[in-house]
């Protein structure tokens, strides 16, 4: 089991050097909108299923942060993770603005405290690499972040219910 965690987390990680590394096609790489450039009237459609998007990709771009071979890799990958942070923090006011119901917003107040958890989590993994305690940094990421992330996940799941309950028909 231990093995086939090693061989996944190494996969993890190849695919995400190779993708910051390697542009597709040979084509240089592109400067990335963030997602704070967007205007807040743009993001009313958006929906919970959006956020556990962002989550899961902030998962991986946490792992390769842990695991990158060098400093620029590590610096892209900590970009990335602020960036999705404001955004995922943008996504849920966005979504407590659309709330109708008092349930709904309840629920919403619980994913700003769990994604709370979750960001300082990840901030500690992160100087726990940075100050070169890879291994620290992995047991944080695996023993914190995951479980914030999977309560995140479930949280929204029930956001979604919720709303399919209150929407009228």
């Amino acid at each position: 089991m231990i093995f086939a965690l090693a061989v996944v987390c190494l996969a993890a990680v190849a695919v995400a050097g190779w993708a910051t590394a390697w542009p597709p096609g040979g084509a240089t790489p592109q400067q990335v909108v963030p997602a704070t450039a967007v205007p807040t009237a743009a993001l009313p459609s958006l929906s919970p299923k959006d956020f556990v998007a962002d989550l899961k990709e902030s998962r991986l771009v946490a792992l390769s942060f842990i695991f990158a071979e060098n400093d620029d890799a590590a610096r892209k990958a900590a970009s990335r993770l602020d960036l999705l942070e404001v955004s995922m923090r943008e996504q849920l006011d966005a979504l407590r603005a659309a709330t109708s119901g008092e349930k709904q917003r309840r629920i919403l107040d619980q994913a700003g405290e769990s994604l709370a958890f979750f960001v300082d989590a990840e901030q500690q993994a992160r100087r726990f690499k940075q100050a070169g305690k890879r291994e620290l940094a992995e047991a944080t990421l695996y023993g914190n972040v995951a479980p914030y992330a999977t309560e995140l996940e479930q949280i929204l799941h029930t956001l979604e219910i919720e709303q399919r309950r209150e929407r009228p028909e």
